[in-house]
């Protein structure tokens, strides 16, 4: 809960205490006896007036940012909001006189109140029911209470004709509306859609009326698409960066005629890495790419062209240029986009959004585009392994590389201090540096934060051969493993890979060689001992088992 909500929680409980205590309606305020909040919030909505509503935010607001707690703030926001309430009531003669039967518009009609607490970079500002939940009207629907509190009865459609706006806005009703539109008949949902098409808008706007629409536009009837269709032209734009009607826009996209697709892919023209940065407007552009051919939307992919790895870098635009990789058709482009993506693999692969692309190529790319991207990584294979993000991209390529792209990749990891491949330029630390200089690649990372989830991996899923050389080198290091705080990982999945069936003999892990005798000995004769190591005597080191 927010500080926003809770302001509102304790404002609104204040009202109540005020307005209703003498009737024994009251909540109480004292410490350890506060109402749970979703349990209290059916009964405060009902209580909230514009007028209440524009009274309690302006005394509230001005107290809250002068450091008042919200309990106190509470007091002072309700008896604005009674006094807010009172003056409306001398002023306006349909409210408790007798002209309260006098015609009047319905609440719904009335301009959605904001409040303007919105600090992203999203055109529309934060609303009340994105806060709290959907808008609620001045007077609540008897018949909706009626079937909240009867819901042992049987209800259908035609019980709540009349009242469809009402249900829609509400979390029961909507979930009942969604319910019986798959049981009616022709006429009946024709007299459903007739109440809430002229407030298909503000129900696609809504937190539960979106999906009321949506419904609707999936019953698969063209008239009620078409109208609902004609209802979102021009607002596309709006509709996308909205927390709840950028679903219908995707909904839309779906079930529309290609044609209409293509104009609402037209509205987003000159705004389009403007939805692709926006939280919700990202996920409008993914279902273009997935449901709109893409000889329709070159425009859309050419303004994409040249900018894709600060796309990748984006939190949201990586989604986006994943989508791109899946359902691009035209070669050319695709090439072109993978080429660009290629050539920054090192630098995407060590970036916080960056390597989920790195990966979706990995696990998804053409063979090709696979060993593009294992030429570019294994030079710096062990430093990459041992940062937080390209660590990730380097399990992915143990899984999905070729047998001796995985054998490759397992010697680098067992070669002897001074004889690895260079950083390529890559950052290190200045303890990466120093532990670079005298241990073994396979030791730094048993280590390491991050690869010791590499080495890990490289266990599950190397040769038998590969993984009794590494075993070999784990039991030289096993006591100082066991002490580690990163290295007792390996431990305990090694635990985990014996319980699996993994066949390990743990009495010779037990008996490490030192890690300065291993150092000490030539590569010649280390070789020697590693192939002479025995296979299944006790007090062996390793006996492979099944990966």
């Amino acid at each position: 809960m927010n500080q926003m909500q809770m302001l509102m929680y304790y404002a609104q409980l204040g009202m109540m205490s005020q307005m209703h205590g003498a009737n024994g309606m009251g909540v109480g305020m004292l410490p350890g006896t506060m109402p749970n909040m979703p349990n209290m919030s059916s009964m405060m909505f009902p209580m909230m007036t514009p007028q209440q509503l524009a009274a309690f935010c302006a005394a509230g607001q001005q107290h809250w940012q002068a450091g008042m707690p919200a309990s106190a703030i509470a007091n002072i926001a309700a008896a604005a909001a009674a006094a807010a309430t009172a003056a409306t009531n001398c002023e306006d003669p349909s409210v408790g006189g007798r002209n309260h039967n006098r015609a009047r518009g319905p609440a719904v009609d009335r301009p959605e109140r904001r409040l303007r607490c919105d600090k992203g970079n999203r055109g529309s500002s934060g609303r009340l029911d994105d806060i709290m939940g959907s808008p609620t009207m001045a007077r609540c629907d008897p018949l909706l209470e009626e079937y909240k509190n009867n819901r042992t009865c049987r209800w259908e459609m035609r019980d709540i004709l009349g009242h469809m706006m009402e249900f829609s806005l509400d979390q029961l009703g909507s979930r009942f509306i969604q319910q019986k539109l798959d049981t009616l008949s022709l006429e009946e949902l024709e007299a459903a859609f007739a109440e809430i098409a002229p407030k298909g808008l503000m129900l696609m706007n809504d937190v539960f009326g979106n999906y009321v629409i949506q419904k609707f536009l999936d019953m698969n009837v063209e008239a009620h698409r078409q109208e609902l269709a004609q209802q979102m032209k021009g607002q596309v734009l709006s509709l996308s960066l909205q927390l709840y009607s950028c679903r219908v826009i995707q909904k839309a996209l779906e079930v529309l005629p290609l044609e209409q697709k293509i104009g609402m892919v037209a509205e987003l023209d000159g705004a389009l890495m403007r939805c692709v940065r926006d939280q919700n407007g990202n996920h409008v552009i993914q279902k273009v790419i997935e449901c709109v051919p893409t000889e329709h939307i070159t425009n859309l992919l050419d303004t994409f062209s040249g900018n894709l790895v600060s796309l990748s870098q984006h939190p949201f635009g990586c989604r986006v240029m994943q989508r791109i990789l899946e359902h691009c058709t035209d070669q050319q482009r695709y090439n072109c986009f993978m080429t660009e993506i290629l050539k920054a693999t090192v630098q995407l692969a060590q970036d916080q959004y960056g390597n989920y692309v790195i990966q979706h190529v990995v696990e998804q790319g053409k063979p090709h585009e696979r060993d593009a991207v294992y030429d570019r990584l294994f030079p710096h294979i062990v430093v990459l392994s041992q940062n937080k993000f390209a660590s990730n991209v380097v399990e992915k390529m143990l899984l999905q590389c070729t047998m001796a792209q995985r054998g490759a990749i397992v010697e680098e990891f067992l070669r002897q201090p001074g004889r690895r491949s260079s950083n390529g330029g890559i950052a290190l630390t200045v303890e990466q540096g120093l532990r670079a200089c005298e241990q073994y690649a396979l030791e730094q990372m048993m280590q390491d934060q991050y690869g010791n989830y590499v080495v890990q991996k490289t266990l599950e899923v190397c040769d038998e051969s590969q993984r009794e050389r590494l075993l070999s080198r784990v039991r030289a290091y096993y006591e100082i493993l066991k002490t580690s705080q990163f290295g007792k990982h390996i431990v305990n999945r090694l635990e985990k890979l014996l319980s699996a069936g993994m066949r390990i003999q743990v009495n010779s892990l037990a008996n490490p060689i030192s890690p300065q005798q291993q150092i000490l000995h030539q590569p010649q004769e280390q070789q020697q001992q590693e192939q002479q190591l025995p296979v299944s005597t006790a007090g062996s080191a390793v006996v492979a088992g099944q990966t």
